[in-house]
């Protein structure tokens, strides 16, 4: 029996108590038809706030599951998946696709989130996994290390 990945999901990118649990095939359809879309666009072309929108807008860990609360003492277990926040603008058609699970237009608009199954991730080799797949992808120079 094949074991669906799951992510933990969050009110927004400020509150790191975890409120639900869907799995990725979840997540993504609530990207693809978001009741968000209209903020998002607003707070990406400057009439709405940008952090008053992001307050607003309910966001997931990809990288870890976590018991209750988003902290490194409450890692359960890896998700299966790499989380790279591509902040500055690239051309997305030189991205190695075939590497890649997915991607999307960043919740800024300039730049891509971009995720990648991995394997045996751990919180101790959790930076130099980053560190690999974002030289392998070339991504190194424009990678948020702030939000790996």
């Amino acid at each position: 029996m094949k074991t669906q990945k799951t992510l933990n999901i969050y009110k927004n990118v400020h509150s790191p108590k975890v409120v639900q649990t869907l799995t990725v095939e979840e997540w993504i359809s609530q990207i693809r038809n978001s009741r968000y879309s209209l903020a998002i666009d607003s707070a990406r072309y400057g009439s709405l706030s940008y952090n008053l929108a992001k307050k607003n807008i309910p966001c997931c860990t990809w990288n870890f599951t976590f018991n209750k609360y988003k902290t490194n003492d409450n890692i359960i277990s890896p998700t299966g998946f790499l989380y790279i926040d591509a902040d500055k603008e690239f051309d997305i058609n030189n991205l190695d696709k075939s590497k890649v699970f997915c991607y999307h237009k960043s919740f800024g608009g300039s730049g891509y989130a971009i995720i990648v199954q991995v394997s045996g991730l751990t919180f101790d080799n959790f930076s130099d996994t980053y560190k690999s797949i974002t030289e392998d992808l070339g991504l190194k120079q424009i990678a948020d290390k702030d939000a790996k």
